[in-house]
């Protein structure tokens, strides 16, 4: 195989991983309820993205943080 023709696959593969990782959607899960119609969401992977909170009587749908990069807290709390 030609170096051109090498070149051609290895680009079209990175090309089709892309596109295929792009047409994945984001996991969301509810992280707090606070009565039927609202809640926050997080909506990213491992416990990491962005919270978004959601009044679905009012229709609001609002990011909470500035940053949109958040990590929910797993590890072992113990009160002082």
């Amino acid at each position: 195989m030609k170096l051109g023709n090498t070149l051609g696959i290895i680009i079209g593969a990175v090309s089709l991983c892309a596109i295929t990782a792009c047409t994945k959607k984001i996991p969301s899960q509810v992280i707090y309820r606070f009565d039927d119609n609202r809640y926050l969401e997080l909506i990213g992977y491992d416990c990491e993205g962005y919270v978004v909170y959601h009044d679905i009587k009012r229709k609001v749908h609002k990011s909470i943080y500035g940053n949109p990069i958040y990590r929910v807290f797993s590890g072992e709390f113990i009160h002082p």
